[in-house]
């Protein structure tokens, strides 16, 4: 990829010559090993090797220069992949996408012979601890070359230490740090500029740096482990979807050993927010971003401008326009993204039947005149509980009705039927609800939210006497539903339930929690794969709102009844 050559080609150019006679040292060795390509470059002082992970179809070597295919490189669009082939001549051809060039390089064999790792270490020291060594040694060198010993910083080994030394004709610094393992006593000076590169690419980690000193001791190698990106992040690049509306690319790297960059290039100004999550489920820790709007655009008017749809005026002698109002009814598919919710025993994830039961539900709401859907989330995507019920907020929502698919595993696999949940202020109604509801809950903790957030809807929202009311319109709104769904499928009780589920705790928007199968149960796993019985829930659920505002009109003062 762009970004690893790119970051390899930055690492090594910093040991190239820019004032040597010798036209190879402004090159850089490229050279196929260890199922990857080896860049090397060096000045006689100083010699980098860095390793690129790539795929090797044939063997080769070659050296060009540094500075034109550093420059080639750094242009390329960032996230593409680069094919290098070494051609007659010492030519190499580098394509990338639609971009082609060919640069003419000097013979290996006239490249300097570079120490490797083929000697056993001498030792090894932790990372950090000498970094934070070099720091406090290396400025105390000379830059006077008249004389050059004083260039560098005087390594003195003695079993199971080391004491760096430098100095000029002012100031002397001295630091004793412990090795991981013995070595026979020996001294080496090594200049003061190698170490400054070293410190470059050194982690704030304990991981150990080998030291190993050459037979004849007049080459000094400092090894350190890169780290291995892995298919996680080397996939990062390919979930930036085309259309995103904040992120045009995003970049995985190394940027130096044990630290991986990542790299978002934005479209539009945004307020990042970073935080760390604890292990939970089958994840370990995790750094989270959260990418939000600077600017956010008005979600309610997005919706209007999203269908087209608008009250018709009132026709001339008439007394009432033909459509009161319309009604908005925002549709929650489940869970998403780094949170899968429920697994069928044949692998079907339940954030995916969500998803599919809610397109075809908003499809059948946007069909009527005088109602509008919006889905909380379109894709496969993590979206925090929160997040849910301000989106339906927002958009002054007449209804809410998250979607799900039950899980039986305090009832057996053998659990099945559809059930409708609404909010409690009390006790859950049932063992299954209350257990329902925390794995519900749990969601936030799976996907990532941001929990210790001052301004996380969930820890600031206080149920009050206010939400009686609309917690017995979402009792009538789920008896509704699920009189429809008993015509698709066998209930699994027969009246709506209660319980603390995050997701329904807008004061002033009825919600209902509806798990439309068991996808526990393998037989309602295969029907809750089949079209046709999606569509089936989804007309329930839809006859069920019907019958619901057939009863309970929309409240006139929303701000969508003004539209004229």
């Amino acid at each position: 990829m762009q970004e690893n050559l790119a970051r390899g080609l930055s690492v090594v150019s910093r040991a190239v010559s820019t004032r040597s006679t010798l036209p190879v040292l402004a090159n850089v060795l490229l050279k196929t090993e260890d199922a990857g390509l080896k860049l090397t470059a060096t000045n006689l002082e100083i010699g980098i090797t860095y390793w690129v992970p790539g795929k090797i179809e044939t063997d080769g070597s070659t050296t060009v220069p540094a500075k034109l295919l550093t420059d080639l490189v750094n242009s390329l669009q960032g996230g593409d992949r680069v094919d290098l082939e070494l051609g007659p001549n010492e030519t190499i051809h580098l394509r990338c996408g639609r971009f082609e060039s060919h640069l003419k390089g000097i013979d290996a064999d006239e490249f300097p012979a570079i120490q490797t790792t083929g000697e056993r270490p001498t030792t090894r020291i932790a990372q950090n601890v000498l970094r934070q060594a070099l720091e406090q040694t290396a400025f105390a060198a000379a830059t006077d070359e008249a004389r050059p010993i004083l260039t560098g910083v005087l390594w003195r080994f003695e079993g199971d230490s080391v004491t760096l030394a430098a100095a000029d004709n002012y100031r002397i610094a001295v630091k004793t740090i412990p090795v991981l393992d013995a070595v026979t006593d020996t001294s080496v000076v090594i200049p003061a500029r190698a170490l400054t590169e070293l410190m470059r690419v050194l982690a704030d980690s304990d991981d150990p740096v080998e030291v190993v000193l050459a037979q004849a001791r007049n080459q000094v190698l400092f090894h350190l482990e890169g780290v291995d990106l892995g298919p996680a992040l080397e996939e990062l690049q390919s979930k930036v979807s085309a259309d995103d509306p904040y992120i045009q690319s995003l970049r995985v790297a190394r940027n130096r050993p044990d630290v991986v960059r990542v790299v978002l290039d934005l479209k539009a100004e945004v307020k990042p927010q970073v935080f760390a999550l604890k292990p939970i489920a089958e994840y370990g820790d995790r750094l989270v971003l959260d990418v939000y709007p600077a600017h956010p655009k008005d979600p309610l008017l997005a919706l209007i401008e999203s269908d087209g749809k608008v009250v018709p005026r009132r026709a001339a002698g008439a007394s009432e326009p033909a459509v009161a109002r319309l009604a908005t009814i925002v549709i929650d598919p489940g869970h998403g993204g780094e949170d899968p919710g429920a697994k069928g025993r044949h692998g079907t994830y339940e954030k995916n039947v969500t998803l599919m039961i809610g397109r075809r539900l908003k499809k059948l709401i946007d069909a009527e005149p005088d109602m509008r859907a919006m889905l909380t989330r379109n894709g496969d995507y993590y979206l925090p509980l929160a997040a849910r019920v301000e989106k339906a907020q927002q958009v002054h929502a007449d209804l809410f009705v998250s979607i799900h698919a039950d899980s039986a595993r305090i009832m057996g696999r053998h659990a099945s039927g559809s059930s409708v949940y609404a909010l409690s202020q009390r006790r859950a109604t049932s063992e299954t609800a209350r257990w329902l509801a925390k794995s519900e809950n749990d969601s936030d903790l799976i996907g990532g939210a941001n929990l210790g957030s001052k301004d996380t809807y969930l820890r600031k929202t206080l149920l009050d006497l206010s939400q009686t009311g609309t917690i017995d319109y979402s009792l009538q709104l789920g008896s509704s539903v699920l009189s429809e769904l008993g015509r698709v499928n066998p209930l699994h009780r027969g009246h709506v339930e209660q319980a603390s589920f995050a997701v329904l705790t807008a004061p002033n928007i009825p919600s209902i929690l509806v798990e439309t199968a068991f996808i526990s149960n393998p037989k309602e796993e295969r029907r809750l794969n089949n079209g046709a019985y999606q569509e089936k829930i989804a007309r329930a659920i839809f006859d069920g709102i019907k019958d619901y505002f057939a009863k309970h009109p929309p409240r006139p003062q929303s701000p969508l009844a003004s539209l004229r």
